[in-house]
């Protein structure tokens, strides 16, 4: 799904805090651990607050961006077999609908090689396709497609013909 989703994890751990006074010092975290944020390239500012038993405080602040680094998953359509048309040819349709693709963030850019229209002929092909999400994580995946010509030739033969004799009773057959 295109959930995208991160949680705030507890970053009081990093900080490191002293007192004059107190070794005990409490340290919270805003926004608070658990914190669901979204969206590849978001930024979040974290403020951690130290503070001693005298009610004396400072925070401290870091940057936070959340970074998309999850390909794509992608699982092609099995091999195909597909007949040439009365032309002998086979024009190549869009197969991204017999994909499936799995994003975590958003709508990645899908491309079939050879491109939806390519007329080709009888043989085999390979069909691959690359998809890359908007971060620029990319997966490809391929099949193979075979096109096969099943359709009889087409014949017309001559009307009846006579054919005369010559003198020693035989004939020339012609190569018609």
């Amino acid at each position: 799904g295109n959930n995208c989703e991160f949680i705030i994890p507890d970053y009081t751990m990093l900080a490191v805090a002293s007192d004059n006074c107190d070794t005990d010092l409490t340290l919270t975290q805003n926004p608070a651990i658990g914190t669901e944020l979204f969206g590849s390239g978001t930024e979040q500012l974290i403020e951690i607050t130290a503070t001693d038993d005298a009610g004396n405080a400072t925070t401290c602040s870091f940057l936070i961006t959340l970074d998309d680094v999850i390909a794509p998953s992608i699982t092609c359509p099995a091999d195909l077999t597909v007949q040439v048309d009365t032309n002998c040819e086979f024009v190549i349709p869009s197969y991204e609908g017999d994909l499936i693709v799995v994003e975590n963030c958003n709508d990645p850019l899908v491309v079939q090689t050879p491109a939806m229209g390519t007329v080709v002929g009888p043989g085999t092909y390979t069909i691959t396709f690359d998809v890359t999400d908007e971060d620029g994580n990319a997966s490809t995946c391929n099949f193979e497609l075979t096109v096969e010509d099943d359709l009889a030739p087409v014949i017309t033969c001559p009307g009846d013909i006579v054919e005369q004799l010559v003198e020693e009773c035989t004939h020339t057959l012609l190569d018609y």
